[in-house]
């Protein structure tokens, strides 16, 4: 009897100290004067599985039209406002903010970023840097690479591959009354990318398929990489032995993202025997390889071998994927917009009349310097935000408010790109429809607000730096692609 009774107890207990947690992270915790549901409030499960599902932008924007301001969290019954809540609390240690004012304030130069997300099989990557001060280290070795005038050098490079994407494009249109625009968008994008950072293209486009089943493999780790997402798994496979075995790829693997590991590390291999050749000259490569390998800093010391080849990985992972959804976004509005679509066409025709721009291509500041198709590059990125909220951490030994509400140091705050982005304070009231005569239409004032508040790349010190590169395929692709191969592939 003794026994069971202890057993009964220690049940209760738990139950009742289970209890107490739940009510402290609803009622008690620092977090709880700022609104949001309450389920977010007490598991970061709920909030991963808007990540999972790919809901997480469109999750934010709804919590911020229920949720109005100073109200508590536990009375979501009486939240419905038409006003905007500025910041709501989404999850146990997690604020997410839509007012364009406070972008500068939470993502400042000094900020750290939380432990959501990273990529475990890539850690001294530039972007993985959670600190601001190792970050603004690793990004001085790596980013001068990315550099617009860089990047220009490997202008003819994407010129070839964005040709042979249209080609195969128009032929797959004649061939068929559906185009399948995704597939063919990833393979240009894996060759575009791995032309920039290796010389040369892996060949997707060239075999019209998967090339050694690498884009399968990528696919397939990236499952296994978003469930170490979840914050406890996360910190699983960042501190435990068996963590790291289950969820870091190692080149050694014979499938996932170990393939992709291999072949970096081959190639580093292979250009290391050459590369002294080239140290008297670090513009001499043809590729970003090539220069982080001939690279030396003040002291001559050279970038870390492992280092480079974490940042060709992380390349791999956040390059093709952004570059082929971000074509894809833009894609799709202009061809379920005809109109649109025919004036950005009719620029194109009038200023191009003269060459054939499949032989003599564009380069990337004259496509840049059409005023419409311009136009419709920004508003296409203001009005569907394809990168995720980025999150930075509440600083350390200083007085941080938002909405007049103490945020404890460490608390994850974000902003959404999709949130921002159709912020009727910056955009109007409509901000809801795509409409690139904004863009035509702004003043001075309003365009250099826009480009400030501008969060699809990130923010300051931590916006992406293969930026210029993505820009430079959407401008030079939607000179180039053909209005007929975009009504056949809606």
């Amino acid at each position: 009897m003794a026994g069971q009774y202890s057993i009964i107890v220690a049940l209760g207990l738990t139950v009742f100290s289970s209890i107490l947690i739940l009510l402290r992270k609803i009622f008690w915790h620092p977090l709880s004067q700022f609104p949001g549901p309450i389920l977010p409030a007490t598991t970061s499960l709920y909030q991963f599985s808007k990540f999972w599902t790919h809901q997480e932008g469109q999750w934010y924007r709804q919590l911020h039209q229920k949720y109005g301001r100073r109200l508590p969290p536990w009375r979501f019954d009486s939240c419905q406002s038409n006003s905007i809540g500025p910041v709501v609390r989404c999850g146990p240690n997690h604020l997410s903010i839509n007012e364009p004012e406070w972008i500068p304030i939470v993502y400042h130069r000094k900020a750290d970023k939380t432990d959501f997300h990273q990529e475990f099989s890539c850690p001294t990557a530039t972007f993985n840097r959670k600190d601001h001060v190792d970050h603004s280290a690793a990004k001085r070795r790596f980013s001068f690479v990315y550099s617009l005038n860089r990047i220009k050098l490997f202008e003819h490079t994407l010129d070839e591959q964005i040709c042979k994407w249209m080609a195969l494009l128009q032929e797959q249109a004649r061939q068929d009354v559906l185009v399948d625009w995704e597939r063919w968008a990833r393979y240009f994008s894996f060759d575009a990318i791995t032309a920039v950072s290796f010389g040369e293209p892996t060949g997707f486009l060239t075999a019209q398929g998967d090339v050694r089943g690498l884009v399968e493999n990528m696919d397939k780790a990236m499952y296994r990489q978003k469930i170490s997402f979840y914050p406890h798994l996360a910190w699983f496979a960042r501190a435990t032995a068996l963590g790291r075995r289950i969820f870091v790829s190692r080149r050694t693997d014979t499938q996932g993202l170990g393939l992709f590991m291999a072949e970096i590390h081959n190639e580093v291999q292979k250009r290391l025997v050459s590369s002294d050749e080239k140290q008297s000259d670090p513009t001499s490569g043809q590729s970003t390889l090539d220069w982080w390998l001939t690279a030396r800093n003040s002291t001559g010391e050279s970038i870390p071998v492992h280092e480079i080849e974490d940042q060709l990985l992380m390349d791999m992972l956040a390059g093709p994927d952004s570059i082929s959804l971000m074509t894809t976004n833009l894609v799709f509005l202009l061809a379920a917009r005809p109109s649109i679509l025919e004036r950005a066409q009719r620029e194109v025709d009038e200023t191009f009349q003269t060459r054939d721009i499949f032989v003599t291509w564009p380069e990337y500041d004259e496509c840049k310097s059409l005023p419409f198709l311009d136009a419709c590059v920004r508003e296409g990125l203001r009005f569907v935000a394809s990168s995720f909220p980025r999150r930075r951490c509440s600083p350390e030994g200083s007085a941080f408010y938002l909405d007049g509400k103490f945020v404890p140091a460490g608390t994850s705050v974000s902003s959404s790109a999709c949130e921002i982005g159709r912020h009727r304070k910056l955009y109007g009231d409509d901000a809801d429809e795509f409409n690139p005569d904004r863009w035509l239409l702004a003043t001075p004032e309003q365009l250099r607000l826009w480009g400030t508040l501008d969060v699809h790349w990130g923010f300051g010190v931590r916006k992406c730096l293969g930026k210029h590169i993505g820009s430079m395929v959407l401008y030079k692709a939607l000179v180039q692609v053909n209005p007929s191969d975009l009504i056949s592939s809606v």
